[in-house]
């Protein structure tokens, strides 16, 4: 036992030694920020190599949001070969993100044998860390307290995932110029002209007469708290609609079990039907999304909130939006149709989660190349496959007597948001309403008992013929 003790001990020492011995290898100077503003910056730095030998270097930034409620993140890396006996000055360019509160700032650099490798800590030579303040100007505390909201899913891609981008969206829908809105928010003008660019190239914002104007739908404070009475009535009346149309849902199944046409076995991986007992996923999915969403939404056409993109480049089109009043003003649910190598695939889930892209993925917003994605490791969904035909009975069962308060909503946000933004982008307006009602329809489902969540509540469904 000494022994090996011995023996650990004689390692430690060596690989500390050695772990010495690269620090002095390596050294860099402290950065030098170009400016401690919101953007594409830069941090210059001289490295030094004091070895006889060829040496490869990877710096990386991290700035990440500290305080707030949004925690935006914006990564760089960046390599280059060093000769030895040299020193190098570097111009590294950072990101970073336009929020304000505390950012915190870390430059990391690395001799590693190849850049493409996977970066470990015992290659790393040199650290910085820098924290960095950005106050909320007098003059915008009213707006950046209305808590805007992005819809669920959609507020992962760059442009909306910080405070000034959804600001930004909000005070172009209300008529302001950029310049007043660089005063605003107190940042250079050429920050909120190269912002308004570059969504306008991701198809977020266009040009008119009067300046630019988002390419989708706004809804304020005021119009979604006037709204709120209208979609509280219709989850009530649908929760209590559906949870008494269980009944003959529950009596079909039964007779399509004894009759053969439906297998009893709730997980049985060789029948579609075998999902009509999870009833959770089914309302959720099936009922609320489907079939009674996309009559509310889209003019019963089925839809794709990611048509032309994906949830790594996450451009929404007309299904975007942004609503003042925080997350009591939001639903909490999303659904994404589309297909795959194996046909016709549904996501649906109740909550916000998290996506893994390709590695040092950009998003690029509306695009048609196919993007590889899944849910990040925690987030795993509850896979179901689904038989349309097998389906249809009981669901039809379900949806008896929905329409009528359906309807009532549908008219009541017509004449609220009535205006020539509206009727543009109506399906953002309409997809946010009936997120809350889904939102609060499955809620009380959930509390009255009629179902139970399964999993986190995170589901996908693949299509199939049997």
């Amino acid at each position: 036992m000494r022994k090996v003790r011995f023996g650990f001990l004689v390692m430690g020492l060596i690989m500390a030694a050695l772990t010495s011995l690269r620090a002095e290898d390596l050294s860099s100077t402290e950065p030098s920020l170009s400016a401690a503003e919101w953007g594409a910056q830069s941090a210059r730095f001289k490295v030094t190599n004091a070895t006889e030998e060829y040496k490869n270097v990877v710096v990386i930034s991290r700035a990440r949001a500290i305080s707030g409620p949004l925690k935006p993140v914006r990564y760089t890396r960046h390599s280059f070969m060093m000769d030895p006996q040299s020193t190098r000055e570097e111009n590294f360019p950072i990101e970073i993100p336009s929020t304000y509160g505390n950012i915190g700032l870390e430059i990391e650099m690395y001799d590693v044998v190849d850049t493409l490798d996977q970066l470990v800590v015992s290659q790393r030579f040199y650290a910085y860390k820098k924290e960095l303040d950005f106050p909320v100007p007098n003059a915008l505390k009213e707006i950046l307290d209305l808590n805007i909201e992005v819809p669920v899913m959609g507020g992962k891609n760059y442009a909306f995932d910080n405070q000034f981008g959804r600001i930004l969206g909000m005070l172009l829908a209300r008529g302001k110029s950029p310049d007043e809105i660089a005063a605003l928010c107190q940042c250079r003008p050429e920050f909120v002209n190269n912002y308004i660019s570059h969504l306008a190239e991701e198809g977020y914002v266009e040009s008119s007469e009067g300046g630019f104007r988002p390419r989708f739908i706004t809804i304020e404070k005021a119009q979604a708290e006037s709204l709120r009475p209208a979609i509280d009535g219709a989850a009530v009346s649908l929760a209590a609609v559906i949870a008494a149309n269980f009944k003959a849902y529950d009596s079909t199944l039964d007779a399509l079990a004894a009759s053969g046409k439906l297998t009893r076995d709730a997980h049985d991986a060789l029948d579609g039907g075998a999902i009509l007992y999870h009833k959770y996923p089914v309302t959720l999915t099936f009922l609320l999304w489907n079939l009674l969403g996309r009559s509310f939404v889209n003019e019963s056409l089925p839809f794709n909130i990611f048509a032309d993109s994906d949830p790594c480049n996450n451009y929404m089109g007309d299904f975007h939006y942004l609503v003042a009043g925080g997350p009591g003003s939001n639903g909490k649910t999303f659904y994404y149709q589309t297909k795959n190598s194996m046909g016709e695939a549904i996501f649906c889930g109740y909550g916000d989660f998290e996506v893994s892209c390709p590695p040092k993925f950009v998003p690029v917003g509306p695009q048609k190349a196919v993007v590889r994605w899944d849910f990040r490791a925690g987030n795993e969904e509850y896979p179901f496959i689904f038989n349309t035909e097998k389906m249809i009975a009981p669901i039809s069962l379900l949806m008896v007597d929905t329409y009528k308060p359906m309807e009532t909503l549908k008219k009541e946000v017509e004449t609220v948001m009535a205006g020539s933004s509206f009727e543009k982008y109506k399906r953002g307006a309409l997809y946010w309403c009936w997120n809350l009602v889904v939102t609060e329809v499955m809620d009380k489902l959930t509390a009255d008992g009629t179902m139970k969540k399964e999993g986190a509540g995170l589901y996908s469904f693949q299509r199939v013929d049997y």
